[in-house]
Formats: C-alpha cells, structure tokens, sequence
C-alpha cells in the first residue's frame, strides 16, 4: 500500500507538470520485495502509511478544481487502474484519485477481515 500510494504521488504530481495521464505500470511484488518491509517495525510502516497519505491529500485537495476534471484524450488508465478505464474514453486526475481512494479501500477491507 504504501508502494501504491508512492506511485499514485508520481502519477498525480506528473499529471499536473507534463500535461499527460500516460504512465508505466509498476511490479508490486517486485516494490514489495526490494524494500524488505517484513523486516520493518509494524508502528513505522503505519505511521509512513498514514503520513503518506496526509501528503496526497493535501496534494489533491491543492490541485486546481479544473485540472482535477481536464479530459485527457491519451491515457494509460486502461491498463494501470484497479477498475479499468475504457481507453477509448477521455481519463481525468479525478479518475485516477477515485481508483487510488478504491484501491486503498479494498486493501484495509482486507485488513479488516484479517483482524
């Protein structure tokens, strides 16, 4: 999650400073693996969780209403979102926010049910 959230912050930050929604996927499992979170302090990756997240939405309740919802005709949204984008529809920033936000959600549901 804490990868995810890491990659959303790129996208939405790239989004606003290049003007495009085309983005790389990224490998999970290979994110996961290389920053040894299992060897990590359970408080400090939640505290890192939760402070991460505090930046994002700063970041997106800082960004320009018009931004938030500018259609972009080019986008990679289709192969990169939870709940895949049509390609032949028009992505907005808003988009992406609402996938992450599911994303995230889908992630502590699971958590949820583990506790």
């Amino acid at each position: 999650m804490i990868d995810s959230a890491c990659n959303n912050h790129a996208r939405f930050v790239r989004t606003q400073l290049e003007g495009h929604m085309q983005f790389d996927t990224y490998d999970q499992n290979g994110w996961v693996d290389s920053a040894h979170y299992n060897k990590m302090n359970w408080h400090d990756l939640i505290d890192l969780f939760e402070r991460y997240n505090r930046l994002l939405i700063h970041i997106i309740s800082s960004t320009n209403d018009d931004l938030l919802d500018k259609p972009f005709e080019n986008h990679s949204l289709d192969t990169i979102l939870m709940n895949k984008l049509p390609g032949n529809r028009p992505a907005k920033l808003s988009d992406l926010v609402t996938d992450y936000i599911a994303h995230i959600k889908s992630h502590t549901d699971q958590i949820d049910r583990l506790l």
